[in-house]
């Protein structure tokens, strides 16, 4: 595959395999190490994509306001994907709310009251502007999910921040062999534009097993 440089990071260009189920677990206790803040946004981060299937540039704009009113937090929101001007609707499931909950309090220690203020990113950096918070940004959160692959022992070509958005609908595809509902999962415009991607990943599975079920004297 080739590759492209963009704001310091490398992409390696075309599918990427699904994060499995226990491999996301895996990830979740490699987070739980670092500043309480900052496991707390990245547990929120993972559980976020993996849940919702948006893309990483969606989820990374997200603000307080999108999924808290000021008093609770919504049962699901609406956001607008940059890429197809499609309006994606997520649940809010017990296992998100229950991160919401931990990130709340632990952006309480760093940041005083940080949800009071809606417009605040969802998804803080630490980097400031004009003395506001930043959202965490793409080539961040690519190194994050980079420095995870590598330390679950995966190739880190295969894998990116997009391997989480397509895990549910990959295990949709493949428990009911529905093509539309893993469009409607993904967020695709075009079931051509899901039938591409699901082919493309069986191939690169495909590779994997041949390298297991090799011959050798």
């Amino acid at each position: 595959m080739k590759e492209k440089r963009r704001n310091k990071v490398v992409k390696h260009l075309g599918a990427k395999l699904p994060i499995r189920i226990e491999h996301y677990r895996r990830m979740r206790r490699l987070i739980r190490g670092g500043s309480v803040h900052q496991q707390a946004r990245n547990l929120l981060l993972i559980n976020f994509q993996i849940n919702s299937s948006l893309r990483a540039g969606d989820l990374l704009r997200l603000e307080v306001g999108d999924v808290f009113d000021g008093e609770r937090f919504y049962d699901e929101f609406f956001l607008r994907q940059e890429k197809t001007g499609q309006t994606a609707a997520v649940k809010i499931l017990p296992c998100m709310l229950k991160d919401l909950l931990l990130a709340k309090e632990a952006y309480g220690e760093v940041f005083y009251d940080y949800f009071a203020d809606l417009e605040r990113p969802l998804f803080p950096s630490r980097q400031r502007e004009k003395g506001k918070v930043r959202p965490l940004s793409y080539s961040a959160y690519f190194a994050l999910i980079k420095r995870l692959v590598i330390d679950l022992g995966l190739n880190p070509k295969q894998y990116a921040t997009h391997s989480l958005r397509s895990t549910i609908p990959q295990l949709h595809y493949e428990a009911t062999n529905d093509i539309l509902g893993a469009s409607k999962l993904f967020g695709h415009k075009r079931i051509s534009t899901t039938t591409i991607y699901l082919e493309d990943v069986a191939k690169m599975k495909a590779s994997h097993l041949r390298e297991r079920l090799f011959f050798d004297d």
